[in-house]
């Protein structure tokens, strides 16, 4: 009996139970231009889904459902850029620590990808 409650304790305490819910401000370097970048962004659990919303310094805008793998502790996204459809894309999250994620993203048919750190915010 002592047996079943050990295991649910167990997979409670699981590096794999990543909560990637939060605000984050992430920080890289654009993969076109090169240049510094910030934005905000949010990350809410919405079901089996993530809803993504970030913003840029500049002001540009994008929104993304996303799935979690939780073999490898990362998060899936697709995210798209209303104002310029051709700004969709894809980012992979992947928990470094339980406040701090690497964001490693490209836009479609491009042939580089960009890496952010991402932490969270209060």
């Amino acid at each position: 009996m002592k047996k079943l409650f050990i295991l649910p304790l167990l997979l409670s305490l699981s590096p794999l139970a990543i909560a990637f819910e939060g605000k984050y401000e992430c920080t890289g370097n654009d993969a076109r231009t090169q240049k510094p970048f910030t934005l905000t962004q949010i990350l809410k659990k919405t079901g089996e889904t993530y809803s993504l919303d970030s913003r840029t310094t500049e002001g540009d805008v994008y929104h993304g459902t996303g799935i979690v793998d939780k073999a490898n502790n990362s998060l899936s996204v697709a995210a798209i850029n209303p104002a310029d459809p051709k700004e969709t894309g894809i980012i992979v999250f992947h928990s470094k620590n339980k406040d701090t994620l690497d964001a490693t993203w490209t836009y479609l048919d491009e042939k580089t990808v960009v890496h952010a750190t991402c932490k969270k915010m209060g």
